[in-house]
């Protein structure tokens, strides 16, 4: 049977745009989809999801997506959906985009504050600053590893001024590099990037 509404999270999935890569970047798809079943499996409750397409179309017939919370992949550069993204915070929304800013549309890393450095790649510790979770305390991550096929390359993000909340980060040497930013919005809205990364068992 249909669901009579959406869960509080939807996934905006790009069906037609992963569909379209066909030899290129498949390393996006790759790390997005296994980061978000790592996600799923850790407990977040993300059961309803949607396509970018139909997802702009109700969008366009002003269809009210009040309380819902938006789980999207870093968008192609040229794609509207950035802005309606962006707009959809700026409105009040929660929004969470998760995985690598290369080749990130200039607007949505304008709204992150972030820019690009020289990405890390390999072994680096991790640092968070959000409240642990006391049940799985004992799970914490403090090493991660980005590599260029299993992460779909490295950590490049850095603050590009000190607006954002910074969620979580990682370091090399001397090295930093953002992993997750929260951006409050004037409107209660929070537009959200978390850059991800697989956790091997």
């Amino acid at each position: 049977s249909f669901p009579d509404k959406c869960s509080p999270f939807l996934w905006v999935y790009p069906f037609k745009e992963y569909n379209e890569l066909n030899n290129g970047r498949l390393s996006k798809p790759y790390f997005e989809d296994r980061f978000i079943v790592n996600s799923i499996n850790a407990g977040f409750p993300l059961n309803t999801v949607i396509s970018t397409d139909n997802f702009k179309k109700l969008i366009d017939k002003n269809f009210s997506f009040e309380g819902i919370n938006i789980v999207t992949p870093v968008p192609n550069s040229d794609d509207e959906i950035n802005g309606l993204l962006i707009d959809y915070a700026k409105r009040g929304g929660n929004v969470i985009i998760y995985g690598s800013l290369v080749g990130a549309d200039e607007n949505l890393l304008e709204a992150l504050h972030l820019k690009a450095a020289e990405a890390i790649l390999g072994e680096a510790e991790a640092i968070s600053y959000l409240t642990p979770d006391d049940v799985a305390s004992n799970q914490s991550v403090n090493k991660v590893v980005y590599s260029t096929v299993n992460t779909d390359g490295g950590a490049a993000a850095i603050l590009a001024d000190d607006i954002p909340e910074v969620l979580c980060k990682i370091k090399q040497n001397e090295s930093e590099r953002i992993t997750g930013v929260a951006v409050p919005q004037s409107s209660g809205g929070e537009l959200v990037w978390i850059r991800g990364n697989l956790r091997e068992n």
